[in-house]
């Protein structure tokens, strides 16, 4: 996927979203809504100005769509019920189709043996194209009405901080406080911009420093011993919650700097205690669309236990659909849809002994089955993995020679030491940092976080300046 500088680098994103934000604050309330119309429009235009005029157009047929479904379904007649049907399913057929011919161009051309010049994947289209498929399902199932502002819906649809790599935000809080007339909220301003330097951390502090070793360890896993590969795997599992929940805090703190109230993306995931509670804390925007728009509609589990395990596994198939255009995704999906129809139904029982070992080996249990799923993600083929897990249990000796082996490809030569203490302690930091938000959220003591957050605000912001990495790394979300 091509991006432009703007799309593809934090401190461009971050720029761009300052000046943003200052000049949507200075003009009068009632112009905001086409400020930040223009304003996403011209981010998306410095990132890819090839496809302006695709995701144009499908806001623009999206929001006709909205408005004639709802007058269809104001009808009450057997003829009213049928438009509206029709209208959403062309809507949502239309979105995804295009999604499609982007995101399988190669599988299309090999089926219908034709010649296709690769076709660049545009900046955000899985994530526009799941808010407009939600918003036309909710204006069919009468739980929102069409919004009447092309302005507005324009500015929901193609919002720049969430258009890189999410979150998938839904129409209705969103158009609500646009309408409303967004100002500055000086307590939402504060939460953002604790979110953003979270964020900022997580990406270039520890995302972008381990990528390059992860990488490396990939590219050529034969070269290296068991130890190596054990600690890219660890490394890997860090590295895609970085970098994604990073990007994602970004967002949804310079949305809070917008004035606009935004759910959060990820709850420490890695702390989860099954692989069902790790879906409820992981990518929250995708796992909620997913089961609002697929999983309640195929029945839920209002339906048989065996229906209810197929529709499960028919999510966490669309899920893997949805993240590439390979079979290795595919598995991925099925690998978790498996996992998660595996997990016990029913409640906690507290009165369980030894709760506290439990749950530390629950956790346990969720980072290693997320290791070999971030594995079977990274994966190109079948013969990559199989490669891949047959050096990882190659575990014949554990010398300094193996030690000094896995260290080095950090950086090539004698740093490589400091390099690699540099990035376990940051992830120590971090790692402590997430089991006191659990801790505390856990016990509903929201004022120690409070207490804390000035002190921890300045430690990301001194560790930022002092272990930032300076670069153009991409975002790996941007990606889907």
């Amino acid at each position: 996927m091509w991006l432009g500088s703007l799309g593809s680098n934090v401190y461009s994103i971050l720029l761009f979203s300052i000046l943003s934000v200052v000049i949507f604050h200075m003009v009068p309330i009632r112009v905001r809504k086409m400020v930040l119309l223009a304003e996403s429009l011209l981010f998306y235009g410095l990132c890819d100005l090839r496809f302006l005029g695709l995701v144009a157009g499908e806001t623009l047929l999206s929001w006709y769509l909205g408005r004639k479904i709802e007058g269809s379904s104001a009808v009450h007649s057997e003829s009213g019920r049928k438009s509206a049907n029709i209208l959403t399913a062309f809507g949502i057929a239309a979105s995804v189709a295009i999604l499609a011919v982007f995101k399988y161009e190669h599988f299309f051309a090999e089926a219908f043996s034709f010649t296709l010049a690769e076709l660049v994947m545009p900046l955000g289209l899985s994530y526009y194209s799941f808010r407009i498929i939600s918003y036309l399902a909710d204006i069919r199932r009468n739980r929102r009405s069409a919004e009447p502002s092309l302005i507005g819906y324009a500015g929901y649809i193609l919002f720049f901080p969430h258009m890189v790599s999410g979150p998938i935000v839904r129409s209705e809080d969103f158009l609500e406080e646009l309408s409303g007339g967004l100002r500055w909220n000086p307590e939402l301003a504060e939460e953002g911009i604790c979110q953003i330097i979270s964020g900022i951390f997580k990406k270039i502090v520890i995302a972008d420093r381990i990528q390059p070793y992860v990488s490396t360890i990939f590219a050529s896993y034969e070269s290296y011993p068991a130890a190596a590969l054990w600690l890219a795997l660890f490394l890997n599992a860090c590295y895609i919650y970085c970098d994604f929940a990073g990007y994602s805090e970004i967002a949804i703190g310079v949305t809070k700097l917008f004035g606009i109230t935004c759910e959060p993306n990820f709850n420490r995931p890695y702390l989860a205690e099954n692989m069902k509670e790790f879906w409820h804390r992981w990518h929250i925007s995708l796992s909620s669309w997913l089961r609002d728009y697929i999983y309640i509609p195929l029945g839920g589990n209002r339906v048989g236990r065996l229906r209810t395990k197929l529709n499960v596994m028919a999510v966490f198939v669309v899920c893997g659909i949805w993240h590439g255009n390979t079979p290795m995704y595919l598995l991925w999906g099925i690998y978790h849809g498996i996992l998660n129809i595996l997990v016990p139904a029913g409640k906690k029982n507290s009165k369980k002994r030894f709760p506290g070992l439990r749950k530390a080996l629950g956790i346990l249990w969720v980072f290693f089955c997320s290791l070999f799923g971030w594995l079977l993600f990274r994966s190109e083929s079948l013969t990559f993995l199989a490669g891949y897990v047959k050096h990882l249990f190659c575990l014949r000796s554990f010398s300094y020679s193996d030690i000094v082996s896995s260290i080095l490809p950090f950086t090539g030569d004698m740093t490589c030491v400091a390099y690699f203490l540099t990035a376990l302690v940051m992830l120590a930091v971090l790692a402590v940092m997430e089991i006191r938000d659990e801790i505390h959220q856990n016990a509903g003591d929201g004022k120690c976080l409070s207490r804390e957050r000035v002190w921890r605000v300045m430690l990301l912001v001194l560790l930022s300046l002092m272990f930032g990495m300076v670069g153009s790394g991409s975002f790996l979300y941007a990606n889907y």
